[in-house]
């Protein structure tokens, strides 16, 4: 702690004037007219005295709180600042995480949406069975939708969803584990060299893919939202 000389000069100059009267009245005889005039007036010198000290010691206990309270707000400013840092480094970790969602499952689902769009025009869901190149694309979109969904950067995003983003992440997983059953079922028929019962088992999972297409157009778009809000 450093000495606070200003104090002590203070309290130097406050007993100077009290020990020049006391030698005053100490040796000055009942003939010195200084004497005389102290042995007067020294209730009134005193409390004089008295006052000064007091406002000293005021002035002193506030100068005191004054450095203590600079030094609570000190303390205060930099647990602020570390509640700051912690904050950023928080949302730091989110933002992360939230762009890695995006990116690049975002762009993905788009582009799922578009090739698949092209295998609709060539085959819908009907009462005739796909042709053997359709079977293979059909498993090939199912396969690949699949494993972008159940990526695990999605999953470690799950807890900054937003309600409907939740929603639709939880729909679209229900919907696709129809589709997974289904290609499963193909895949072994396929192994049997059974093409006719695999383009039956297709036929579903090409109308269940059908039936995902919005929520994958709606899970693209509300991750790039996502994305957007935490940058």
């Amino acid at each position: 702690m450093r000495p606070d000389h200003q104090r002590s000069f203070t309290n130097f100059l406050f007993a100077l004037p009290i020990v020049a009267i006391v030698m005053v009245i100490s040796f000055g005889g009942t003939e010195d007219p200084v004497a005389g005039w102290l042995y007067r007036w020294s209730g009134l010198i005193a409390g004089l005295l008295a006052v000064s000290a007091a406002v000293l010691t005021i002035n002193q206990m506030q100068r005191s709180d004054d450095r203590q309270e600079a030094r609570f707000l000190t303390t205060e400013d930099r647990q602020e600042r570390r509640h700051e840092q912690l904050v950023r480094l928080t949302l730091r970790a989110d933002r992360l995480r939230a762009e890695r969602a995006h990116m690049p499952q975002g762009p993905d689902m788009k582009k799922w949406l578009r090739d698949f769009a092209e295998l609709e025009a060539v085959y819908a869901p009907s009462s005739e069975p796909p042709n053997a190149e359709e079977c293979e694309a059909i498993i090939r979109f199912g396969d690949f939708i699949i494993e972008l969904v159940r990526r695990q950067v999605l999953k470690e995003a799950l807890d900054l969803y937003e309600s409907r983003l939740y929603y639709v992440h939880g729909r679209l997983t229900e919907q696709l584990e129809r589709v997974s059953g289904g290609l499963g079922a193909a895949k072994i028929y396929q192994s049997r060299r059974e093409p006719e019962g695999t383009a039956e088992l297709l036929i579903d999972v090409m109308v269940a893919l059908i039936a995902a297409k919005p929520l994958v157009a709606e899970y693209a778009k509300r991750l790039a939202d996502l994305d957007e809000a935490y940058r």
